[in-house]
């Protein structure tokens, strides 16, 4: 959630949290924020310095653009955090082989 000077706008939040936003926009199902696509909001803004009824926003879905660096930041990042397939496969199964410690 984001406020400022009786703006508040709110994106998809968690279970826990739903039911805390909902009575501030004077939304009476919690799941109206939980039930949020990507890139939607419901905002509370105000007008003529009243609060307005609650309102759906939806946003543009950012453009990412790949850059001269796009390639080199890949390859880094696959040299620094990747291992090969089949490590990873022995790997996992010595874990699940090895015998479960006696207490």
């Amino acid at each position: 959630m984001l406020g400022n000077t009786g703006s508040i706008i709110a994106h998809r939040v968690g279970a826990d949290d739903a039911a805390a936003p909902a009575p501030e926009f004077g939304i009476p199902s919690p799941s109206a924020f939980t039930d949020l696509a990507n890139y939607e909001a419901w905002a509370r803004l105000p007008r003529d310095g009243a609060p307005t009824d609650a309102i759906p926003l939806s946003f543009d879905v950012p453009e990412v653009k790949a850059s001269e660096t796009t390639e080199a930041v890949i390859a880094r990042t696959r040299a620094r955090y990747t291992r090969p397939r089949r490590n990873v496969e022995d790997e996992i199964a010595r874990f699940i082989a090895r015998p479960l410690p006696m207490s």
